[in-house]
């Protein structure tokens, strides 16, 4: 025993983590007793979406904004849907099974679940029994352990009253938890120098995450993923061709999509990659599609390999493994793989200090200065080929640079600046020469072709001829007379944009949980803070206007979505803010010094983990396979 008191006594700076520990676990407990979750067990014979309404003494009508709901398929039978209150304070619920006339709906289970109280459950034929079906319920029969029902119209719902339902709370229970939680992070804090050590985590994340991308990129149906029979058309496309094609001639219509436009008319790179990829492994006996996702799935294995080699690219791929979406890119084939690969390439090029372009800086010299040449003018070459929201990284670069100068009032001294200047003239000069061919091509009129093109192959709701009042709901709201923040209130898209970035699969029809993402952006907006406000406290004024630089980058981003979605097409996805992981990886390698990375891990482990749950639990469960 005296052992174990001495060792508690070495060691008592440490121990005194655990008070604050604890009550930071209470607090935490605290926030979930708002929340109570349902879980069903249901089948439909269509799928649908399964909708939850709840009153309370408070708001005792059942409206939109206290409701919630998930997507029920026939490939699965169970769900848990959180809901923002506490069971305690609920008095009626209102489950809504399908929204869709004669579907047949089997319910075996509901059963709502708080925290600290006990549930209640709707599992037997008493129970079922005191559901209230509405007049669109026409068929109806409870068993000793289901409910069938079939509907007549299209808004048939069940009314369960929790008025007169005992639910006790469970003694000590919250104590408990608090105590156990506690001691878990304590141990967590303690022990995790070995992997904290040089960044080991993230290597170790970046190979957990490659082998779910290989996994989920291999199971899965063509074209279950966003518009991917439409990249993979624009990369075949290329297999026979070298150059871009006319816009709207007959070998290309079938490129073209709903919207009347098609990517190889596009100033990327991406598909003629693709094409001349598929080339290259046409000896290998599977489809194409799957040939060209291993070619974004090795695109993130070099990414991996990367940070197992390079301890300097940690930092800046620390990012990435704090949302699923982000490996959501990697696989399925499309052209934002590519276009984030290639500035976070571009990050590790400019922030690392064993990069090709560093060691080019300080003037070192080496027999491989040909091929560095020519590998930094093909990185000079991607930023040009990029995808436009992508153009917010260079944009952000641009910033930094323009900042340094302010304060610095000079330029910076390069060793021998011709490696540099020829790598930059020889990529450009190889994206003049490809946007020459496109002109060229297509008589220097590529605008005017594009939208007569859209008149010829567009849909009917997408023509620019189409009547105004005519053209999906969704789509030119701005003309509509929609205003700019009445789009943002009612289509809910600020929510919409940022959940999806973490973690939306398929279009957009298998999400995770509203709780899931609330837990998963409060731990990276803790992060962000966190490292925000360490470099702006601690550094210069370099690095305080490094940090508004990465601010202004991201707002500006955010601010031309908005504005995209506004006046073309109302889609928010979250796909395009992956952009932000380089940015905020760029701005913790440049100033890592002044960060903890004990801190980091414990910040990033509950997003990863979310992450990969979501990944292995959502995408890879409910996609459909192959």
């Amino acid at each position: 025993m005296s052992f174990f008191l001495n060792k508690i006594r070495a060691s008592k700076p440490r121990w005194l983590i655990l008070p604050v520990l604890f009550i930071l676990s209470y607090m935490l407990l605290l926030k979930l007793a708002d929340y109570s979750f349902v879980q069903i067990d249901i089948s439909n014979s269509h799928s649908s979406s399964f909708k939850i309404y709840w009153a309370t003494d408070q708001n005792p009508n059942f409206t939109e904004k206290r409701s919630t709901s998930t997507y029920v398929n026939n490939r699965k039978n169970h769900y848990i849907i959180p809901i923002p209150v506490s069971l305690s304070e609920i008095k009626k619920l209102r489950f809504d099974p399908v929204k869709r006339k004669a579907v047949r709906t089997e319910i075996r289970e509901i059963s709502v679940h708080h925290i600290n109280l006990s549930p209640v459950r709707f599992k037997d034929k008493s129970s079922f029994s005191s559901l209230k079906p509405s007049k669109d319920v026409t068929k109806l029969s409870i068993g000793n352990d289901r409910l069938v029902s079939t509907s007549g119209g299209y808004d048939p719902f069940f009314l369960a009253n929790l008025a007169g339902v005992e639910r006790q709370p469970e003694p000590y229970v919250r104590i408990l938890q608090a105590t156990l939680l506690s001691l878990m992070l304590f141990f967590l804090i303690t022990q995790i120098s070995v992997v904290s050590r040089h960044l080991r985590f993230v290597p170790l994340g970046m190979v957990i995450a490659a082998s779910v991308i290989l996994a989920l990129a291999t199971v899965t149906k063509m074209d279950e993923h966003p518009d991917e029979i439409t990249h993979v058309q624009n990369a075949t496309f290329y297999v026979n061709h070298y150059i871009p094609p006319e816009i709207c001639s007959e070998e290309v219509l079938f490129t073209y999509s709903v919207y009347g436009v098609s990517r190889v008319d596009a100033r990327e790179i991406a598909y003629f990659l693709g094409g001349r990829y598929l080339q290259a492994v046409d000896f290998i006996p599977v489809p194409d599609y799957l040939k060209l996702r291993y070619l974004n799935v090795l695109l993130f294995f070099v990414l991996t390999f990367l940070a197992l080699r390079r301890q300097s690219f940690r930092m800046l791929a620390l990012p990435v493994l704090l949302t699923p979406q982000a490996w959501y890119l990697f696989s399925y084939y499309n052209s934002d793989a590519l276009s984030l690969f290639v500035v976070l390439v571009t990050g590790y090029q400019i922030f690392a200090r064993d990069s090709i372009l560093r060691r080019l800086l300080r003037g070192e010299s080496s027999m491989m200065m040909p091929v560095w040449v020519c590998a930094l003018a093909l990185l000079v070459a991607m930023q040009y080929w990029i995808k436009i929201n992508y153009f917010f990284y260079p944009l952000f670069l641009g910033m930094l640079a323009v900042s340094w100068l302010l304060v610095n009032r000079r330029l910076p001294r390069i060793a021998n600046p011709t490696p540099i200047l020829l790598a930059i003239a020889l990529g450009t000069g190889l994206f003049l020469g490809w946007q020459t061919t496109r002109n060229v091509v297509n008589d220097f009129s590529i605008s005017e072709k594009m939208l007569e093109c859209r008149e010829t192959t567009a849909g009917k709701y997408y023509k620019p001829s189409t009547p105004l009042n005519e053209t999906h709901p969704y789509f030119r709201l701005r003309d509509k007379g929609v205003t700019f923040f009445a789009m943002l209130e009612k289509y809910n898209w600020t929510e919409r944009f940022f959940y999806t970035g973490l973690g939306a699969y398929g279009y957009t029809e298998y999400l995770n949980s509203i709780m899931h993402y609330q837990i998963a952006s409060f731990f990276i907006l803790l992060m962000f803070i966190y490292v925000v406000l360490t470099i702006f406290i601690l550094g210069d004024a370099v690095a305080r206007l490094s940090v508004l630089s990465a601010l202004a980058a991201m707002f500006g981003l955010v601010l031309a979505a908005a504005y995209n979605n506004w006046t073309m097409d109302l889609q928010p996805q979250g796909r395009y803010l992956m952009v932000f992981l380089p940015i905020f990886g760029s701005l913790m390698a440049m100033y890592a010094r002044m960060l903890n990375v004990r801190v980091l891990m414990l910040l990033a482990v509950v997003p990863f983990t979310l992450a990969l749950y979501s990944f292995l639990a959502v995408a890879l469960v409910e996609l459909p396979k192959i």
